[in-house]
């Protein structure tokens, strides 16, 4: 009788996938068929995304604004504390112009309160605006910050020559002066340019 069992393969009959198996060149590199991964492309490829925490010359600049903020408030209290002698100062002037009258001193006076309370407010919101947008990063914020500080020099620079400021209150005016040096010092340094380049590039994931 001849048998139905097939030969054994031999060592040069090559093995050939299923006939019905539909051709597919990662075929082999599938791993239930004991073939080699083939590596694929890698995923969120693109630039780093940007520092989520500002280098410490930031954080110091935006920690020194704050502070300024909070000198603006002590300035405008030595200030109220001090309007008997700004009283005498603007009568004074009035009496030395020849405009001297009860009215005149008391529009004067009321006016320049007002003018004292409003510039603090804006300081102080001009303070704490520069330091949330240069902790963010923002270029224009630093921009800003270097011109409303350059302005502040200046203005400090330009009160030398009146004196007529409180001990008190020009000793505040040198500190704010100093603060603004330093910060913009702070926001200049490479760290803080790197921050901030970083920052407006886009971020791809």
């Amino acid at each position: 009788m001849t048998s139905d069992i097939p030969p054994p393969a031999g060592p040069g009959d090559a093995q050939q996938p299923p006939s019905s198996y539909p051709w597919n060149p990662t075929y082999p590199s599938n791993p239930g068929y004991g073939g080699g991964a083939v590596p694929g492309y890698p995923q969120g490829s693109g630039s780093l995304a940007p520092p989520a925490e500002p280098p410490p010359s930031v954080a110091r600049a935006v920690m020194l604004m704050r502070l300024g903020a909070a000198l603006s408030v002590v300035n405008l209290v030595v200030g109220l504390a001090t309007l008997g002698s700004l009283r005498d100062n603007i009568k004074r002037q009035l009496v030395k112009s020849g405009d001297y009258n009860q009215s005149n001193l008391d529009g004067a006076y009321n006016a320049f309160v007002a003018f004292l309370v409003a510039a603090t407010v804006i300081g102080v919101c001009l303070w704490l605006w520069m330091a949330s947008t240069n902790g963010k990063g923002r270029k224009w914020a630093r921009v800003v910050a270097t011109a409303l500080g350059g302005l502040s020099i200046l203005g400090f620079v330009l009160s030398l020559g009146q004196g007529q400021a409180s001990t008190l209150s020009l000793l505040l005016s040198v500190v704010t002066a100093l603060l603004a040096v330093v910060i913009l010092v702070l926001l200049w340094r490479r760290e803080s340019t790197d921050f901030y380049d970083a920052r407006s590039r886009p971020a791809y994931t």
